[in-house]
Parts: structure tokens; C-alpha cells; sequence
């Protein structure tokens, strides 16, 4: 028989389910596209265009990283603010303790990458009322992030990648770990663009680095972003 805390866990979940279904027939949840990515024209990662080097990791099964996608978004974009706090279906799940969840405000919207195979745009409003617990919200602005972010850092001009830049190699290290996983993805939009980058940033297999990474003997954990 189950016990009181399976029963209220379930209820809860199912509450949760059916106002999840009715924001999206309201239109206060929708799916991440293009017109998101294109507030971020303009800024770079490792040479990168951030939206394609976001879209790489949401397609690649980078799932699961909410700090990551949290930290990423709102370097990627003006006005942003990245938020830490509780989420509501994690703690149904595995506990408060374990519910800890990030996300990213603008305007009255949040853009949680984490969630769905693109990325969900909430209703602010909306997206509190079934996804955060009334606990404290810790906030970031994006300027704070800027000057507490020193290991990365988003720029603004691609020329530092480019043939001769000072920043090239970390742009060629990027490119050929990228490539094995863009030619197996089986995405021939995401491959054309990935391909396209690199015709204009002048990279050939001639050109490219052969290198071999090996696991620090004092780190026994990675992690993609520090």
C-alpha cells in the first residue's frame, strides 16, 4: 500500500503534467526557435557564433546542464539575468535537497535551454507558478556575470579566431573536437552550417591540429564549464 508522501508525490506530479499541457495550448509555454538564436548575433565563443555553439550542445545530448546553458544564454545575451533556485517537478522527484535548477529571465519571459529537446520560452509569471518553489531566487545580471566569468569570456569580434589571431588555436582545438560528433549527428542543417563556419574561418584538415588530451592525475572529475 502506498504511503502518504508516494500518494501527495504523485497528485502532485500529475498536477504538474496537466498545467504543463495547459501552458503550451495557451501559448504561455513555447519551444525555442530562430528568433531566440538570433538575439545573440553578434557574440562569440572560442570563434563560434553562440547560437551555433548552443544549438551544437542541445543536439549533441548535452542534457541535463542547466547551469551551463543558464551561464551560456546569458553571456550570449544583452539584458539578461541567470536565476538558481528550486524547481518544483525535480523536488517531486528526487527531493528538495536534489531540486536545484537554473534558468534565464528577459523582459518577462523565461528561457529554461534545459528543458525539451530545443529549449522552453515561458510566461515569467507562469513559469514560477509551476515550475519554482516559493524559496529564495538567487539572481545574476549578465554585467556581473561578464566580470565574474574570466574563463569565459564572450566576444564580440570573431578576428582573434581567424588565421593569424591570437585566440586561433583555441579555435582549432574547438573545431576539430567538434567535427567526429557533427558528421555522426546525422543533422544535415546543423553539419551545413558547422561546415559553412569553417569555410569562413579558413579552416582545411591540412590546417587543423592533431593533438591527444590526457586526464589530469589530480582531477578525477570533468566538467564542461568551471
Amino acid at each position: 500500500m502506498k504511503n502518504i508522501k508516494e500518494i501527495i508525490r504523485n497528485l502532485q506530479l500529475k498536477k504538474y503534467d496537466l498545467m504543463y499541457k495547459k501552458g503550451i495550448n495557451s501559448g504561455k509555454i513555447k519551444e525555442i526557435g530562430e528568433e531566440t538564436y538570433k538575439e545573440m548575433t553578434g557574440t562569440y565563443f572560442y570563434g563560434f557564433p553562440a547560437a551555433f555553439f548552443i544549438k551544437y550542445l542541445k543536439e549533441s545530448g548535452y542534457d541535463g546542464k542547466c547551469y551551463d546553458y543558464a551561464l551560456l544564454v546569458t553571456l550570449a545575451i544583452p539584458g539578461t539575468t541567470r536565476c538558481i533556485g528550486k524547481n518544483i517537478e525535480l523536488a517531486c522527484l528526487y527531493g528538495e535537497e536534489s531540486s536545484t535548477h537554473a534558468w534565464v529571465e528577459k523582459d518577462g519571459k523565461v528561457y529554461d535551454f534545459a528543458a525539451g529537446k530545443k529549449g522552453l520560452i515561458f510566461d515569467k509569471d507562469y513559469y514560477y507558478e509551476i515550475e519554482v518553489l516559493p524559496k529564495k531566487v538567487h539572481k545574476t545580471p549578465r554585467q556581473s556575470l561578464l566580470e565574474l566569468s574570466p574563463i569565459l569570456i564572450p566576444d564580440t569580434k570573431k578576428a582573434p579566431y581567424e588565421v593569424g589571431g591570437e585566440k586561433r588555436l583555441e579555435f582549432l582545438l574547438l573545431a576539430t573536437t567538434m567535427k567526429p560528433t557533427i558528421d555522426s549527428l546525422g543533422n544535415e542543417e546543423l553539419k551545413a552550417e558547422f561546415y559553412h563556419i569553417l569555410e569562413t574561418m579558413n579552416y582545411t584538415p591540412q590546417g587543423s591540429i592533431q593533438y591527444t588530451l590526457k586526464p589530469s592525475r589530480t582531477c578525477k572529475k570533468a566538467s564542461f564549464l568551471v
